[in-house]
């Protein structure tokens, strides 16, 4: 992941500015600007974000965003400007939901696939529930319990006293290092 970039920072109008930064595969441009009001008085400003990159990061991401928002980001205050101005709301709406969509069907086969591989138990429950709150990381975290509980250890390679380290005091060799001027 890189450190986001301000490709254009704020001026006058401090509302208007871009940002990008980069993240595994994924490039995320993020515009800010106007779309109702006259100067001074601006009201309604609109964040573009644009990504590029495999899907299925991009659904994450978009996954994630609109869990950790507090409203959808598809709904706007001046719908009739901004689809006049920006964008068609509808296509907007659909393509935002899309790649929700994306991200919840990719956290189910993951589900799923390690219900096959590991058998059901509690955490898959967990993570199942987490998915249905839009919580993507509680699900991997209810899924990394799974894997670390199923890693075997051999008892034979456990010490019950811990590991301790037997040195012969006659295989270290002495090295005096004082000087008899002091």
């Amino acid at each position: 992941s890189s450190t986001p970039i301000m490709d254009k920072k704020p001026g006058f109008d401090e509302q208007t500015w871009t940002i990008s930064c980069r993240a595994g595969d994924v490039l995320l441009t993020i515009d800010s600007y106007s779309y109702w009001g006259f100067g001074l008085l601006t009201r309604c400003y609109a964040n573009t974000i644009t990504m590029e990159g495999p899907l299925g990061e991009r659904a994450r991401v978009v996954f994630d965003l609109v869990a950790s928002l507090s409203h959808k980001p598809w709904e706007f205050s001046r719908r009739g400007k901004f689809n006049s101005k920006i964008s068609n709301i509808t296509e907007n709406q659909e393509c935002w939901q899309a790649h929700i969509e994306r991200a919840r069907e990719d956290l189910g086969e993951l589900i799923e696939a390690t219900l096959l591989e590991k058998g059901d138990c509690e955490d898959i429950e967990i993570a199942r529930n987490a998915l249905a709150d839009d919580n993507a990381p509680a699900v991997l975290r209810a899924l990394s319990r799974i894997e670390a509980d199923s890693i075997d250890v051999e008892v034979e390679d456990v010490s019950p006293d811990g590991m301790v380290l037997q040195i012969d005091e006659d295989a270290v060799p002495f090295v005096d290092l004082s000087s008899e001027e002091e």
